[in-house]
């Protein structure tokens, strides 16, 4: 039964709840039964909104979208129509090789994307066979109930059936920033799009606590009307952006290469040119500055990538997000299950204890049986009764309740017993010592207490309470929250992960700071940091009053200087991570609904799977394991990315330029090309080999010591640096074989230049000398030796000499090639040590 196919959304506003669930053939008190879930998913099928689907045949054609492999395919066909079809079929298998390679690792990243989604399925809460279970948001169907909570997303359109206090953030649907209230009740709109009454899909809960019957899913929910809404901008990483910037440059040097090759031979020598040549040598000399691999290669790495973050419990939700985790210079996170083990238990109570305890679970507002499945402090102090106690609950019938709210940092309820009613809440100690009666803060035992227990490191709970004879003159319970008298207290204890210290030191080595924010008092904020070895004194605390009335100068100092933050409400948890920003590139992790505005405005937002819906909606990174030591880990393997990534861009762009200026010029010394179109497209081609194996080779610890940078302008300079080096060498072997017969040249000049690239990358692929670097991946250094035996042997096989021209070598030419190679990689070593020491210390 699609009763979506029947009435829209706006239809249900003006009924009333027993119509609603009367057309949607549900129950308000049982849900729907397993049987009716089974057909209705049948006939509405899942409740998601999706974008166009990606099938592997898109994966395909992306691969035609990089500029080099167009510029490639541009290229054979104008070498075709000179009648060089050998010559472009050759230019074409490269192209179809590395679109191949290509595909394959898009097609793998995909798949290893849609298996990483998994993790990040947004569970809800229903009422189903009149049991509350959490189920995937994607199983909804019309007719489900389900309960809300703050922080939700709502994962469909629903009608509220019932509500306490409920307001929703609908700026996603409206782009009005004003919560919203809601109620089961109807009242006439101005447009019944936005009945009070309903929710819809991508909204999120902001206070209260509502039960909803889902009226529409998937796409046929509000948001599956919204096309916009649904392919909303992603954060666009500094590295594709500078990705893009490089490839331009490129594209520039090969367009400047061909015509300076082209014209100077023109002016050289006048009609004595034979143009078919020149135009073919000329682009085959372009070819060689394509990094035509660089998709690949950058493919490679981040899906290698991705892969290893999740085996350290990492999920990124956009492959990008790698290097951006890899940036963090500082850290501001929550201590509670990232620095502390978030496993709390009663330490000590100030007051009655049972009485204590008592009230304080009544404070929570929840049911026993959403108790029993509760975590935090209500599982705690729910196990913390007898089973007295407990059933002692059911004598208590809730009337009304106002949930925690982060502002107010409280909850209350009000409960009927027999003819009596009371009033309880609970809270911060600060917030709840203004709702009662007597200025119990001032009492001495009060304040020695709160102190000895925040010495200790303890979270405290304030419970107080009001007994009435009647309920008819409480109109409203915010009213009540006056004249309270105070029950007690209860300290919770939360050990420290043993994993904390080990993983701060880690940070330091990878010059990463770390802040905490939190909303805990200053004593217990400066007691873990302490107990951590964050801070030395407590002047490195500093809490959210002492933001208060400061300018914008001195709250940049104070956040500079403070190591943890107290008692921080999320608007200033929004303007510190703003004002960290300005200096550094800063990650933040949160997990409540008071996290999403800083989340949001974060270079790097990190939530964990268990974190409120809009938290992990607004998040780039997911851990599925709330610890600082998965998230430092994130962020080393996040930097092994990057930096293997540059290793390309550094590598290839030196190695080509060298080749190129030496060829360039060559050719204009000599008659004929120094080599053939066909031999530089087929060296392209193999040294591209090994270096897509780099994503796999491992960093040294002093690459890992700070974020790195794309810097195209200080690239450009080492690889010109390098490139003349190299170019060098191959002059050097022009020198020696230039009055040879052109084959011999070119045969000798092929291998030099092969093994010439093939030795730079252990030189260039750090910048400690290669006796000192952490050893090259076996891959790599497996790949570049097959890649070596191949190009030595190609001269010796008859096929090869007839399809590329080439001839064998003597064992004087080889040992030639081979003290030239070895000398270039030394030079390389040198020239690369002298950049780093001097030039880069300069600024250049």
């Amino acid at each position: 039964m699609n009763t979506t196919k029947i009435f829209s959304s706006q239809e249900y506003a003006p009924l009333s709840v027993e119509q609603v669930l009367q057309r949607l053939q549900s129950s308000a008190s049982t849900g729907l039964s397993v049987t009716e879930i089974t057909e209705r998913q049948k006939d509405c099928g899942p409740n998601e909104v999706s974008a166009q689907r990606y099938f592997w045949w898109h994966i395909l054609l992306d691969q035609f979208k990089s500029p080099f492999i167009s510029i490639l395919i541009a290229i054979a066909l104008i070498t075709f129509f000179l009648s060089e079809s050998g010559n472009a079929l050759i230019i074409l298998a490269c192209v179809c090789l590395n679109t191949i390679m290509g595909f394959i690792q898009e097609y793998k990243a995909d798949q290893s994307m849609r298996i990483l989604k998994n993790y990040l399925v947004t569970n809800v809460t229903v009422l189903r066979d009149g049991k509350e279970q959490e189920v995937p948001s994607n199983s909804l169907v019309p007719g489900d109930i389900l309960l809300l909570y703050p922080g939700d997303i709502i994962p469909a359109d629903v009608r509220f059936i019932k509500d306490d206090h409920v307001s929703v953030d609908e700026s996603s649907l409206t782009g009005e920033s004003e919560p919203v209230v809601k109620e089961s009740l109807y009242r006439e709109q101005l447009h019944a799009a936005f009945a009070n009454n309903l929710g819809f899909t991508g909204t999120v809960i902001l206070t209260g606590k509502a039960t909803a019957v889902v009226i529409a899913t998937g796409i046929q929910s509000s948001l599956g009307a919204m096309n916009s809404v649904v392919n909303q901008n992603q954060r666009i990483s500094g590295f594709s952006i500078n990705i893009q910037r490089f490839s331009y440059f490129i594209l520039w040097i090969i367009s400047a290469t061909i015509a300076l090759v082209f014209f100077a031979h023109l002016l050289m020598r006048a009609g004595d040119v034979d143009l078919l040549n020149l135009t073919l040598f000329a682009i085959a000399l372009g070819i060689t500055v394509i990094p035509e691999a660089l998709p690949v290669v950058i493919s490679f790495a981040f899906t290698r990538g991705a892969l290893q973050l999740a085996k350290h419990k990492v999920v990124v939700k956009r492959l990008s997000a790698i290097e951006d985790l890899g940036g963090i210079e500082l850290l501001c996170t929550d201590k509670t299950g990232t620095i502390t083990e978030n496993k709390l238990t009663v330490a000590d109570v100030y007051g009655l204890e049972r009485e204590v305890l008592f009230d304080a679970v009544l404070g929570s507002g929840l049911s026993a049986r959403s108790l029993s499945v509760s975590k935090g402090f209500d599982a705690v102090l729910w196990h913390a009764l007898t089973l007295k106690e407990q059933e002692r609950m059911q004598q208590y019938q809730k009337v009304a309740e106002i949930p925690f709210d982060p502002q107010r940092r409280r909850s209350v309820a009000l409960y009927k017993k027999d003819e009596s009613f009371f009033v309880v809440a609970r809270g911060a100690a600060h917030e709840m010592f203004a709702t009662c009666a007597a200025q119990v803060d001032q009492d001495d035992a009060i304040k020695n207490w709160l102190h000895e227990q925040g010495a200790k490191g303890r979270r405290i709970i304030v419970v107080a309470a009001r007994k009435y004879d009647s309920a008819a003159k409480i109109t409203d319970l915010k009213q009540e929250e006056r004249n309270l008298q105070l029950v007690g207290m209860i300290a919770f204890e939360d050990p420290l992960k043993p994993t904390a210290h080990e993983a701060i030191q880690k940070a330091r080595t990878l010059g990463v700071q770390i802040k905490i924010i939190t909303g805990d008092s200053v004593e217990v904020c400066a007691a873990i940091a302490h107990k951590v070895g964050l801070i030395k004194s407590t002047s490195q605390v500093i809490s959210g009053d002492d933001l208060g009335n400061k300018t914008k100068e001195e709250k940049r100092e104070l956040v500079d200087h403070a190591v943890a933050f107290a008692r921080v409400n999320p608007l200033q948890k929004y303007e510190i991570i703003q004002l960290l920003q300005e200096k550094y590139r800063v990650g933040y992790m949160g997990d409540g609904i008071n996290d999403a505005p800083a989340l949001k405005i974060a270079q790097v937002a990190l939530a964990v799977t268990d974190a409120a819906d809009i938290a992990r909606d607004a998040a780039d990174i997911i851990l599925l394991s709330s610890s600082l030591q998965v998230i430092i880990n994130g962020i080393e393997e996040g930097r092994i990315i990057f930096a293997n990534t540059l290793k390309y861009l550094n590598i290839t762009l030196a190695a080509s330029f060298g080749h190129f200026y030496a060829l360039a010029i060559a050719s204009l010394l000599i008659d004929t090309p120094p080599m053939l179109a066909t031999q530089l497209l087929i060296l392209n081609f193999l040294t591209d080999i090994p270096l897509i194996s780099l994503s796999t080779d491992t960093v040294d610890k002093k690459t890992l010591q700070a974020p790195q940078q794309y810097d195209l302008k200080g690239m450009i300079i080492q690889a010109t640096i390098l490139a003349i080096v190299i170019a060098t060498f191959d002059f050097i072997i022009f020198g020696l074989y230039y009055r040879t017969a052109p084959i011999h040249l070119h045969t000798v000049w092929f291998i030099m230049c092969v093994l010439t690239e093939l030795a730079f990358i252990f030189s260039a692929r750090t910048i400690l000398p290669f006796y000192k670097a952490a050893a090259p991946s076996r891959l790599l250094v497996l790949l570049c030796v097959i890649v070596a035996g191949i190009s030595v042997a190609l001269p010796y096989m008859p096929l090869t000499q007839q399809w590329f021209h080439f001839i064998p070598l003597s064992a004087h030419d080889m040992l030639v090639i081979s003290l030239l190679v070895a000398g270039c990689f030394i030079a390389t070593e040198c020239a690369k040590m002298l950049y780093h020491r001097f030039y880069k210390n300069m600024g250049i």
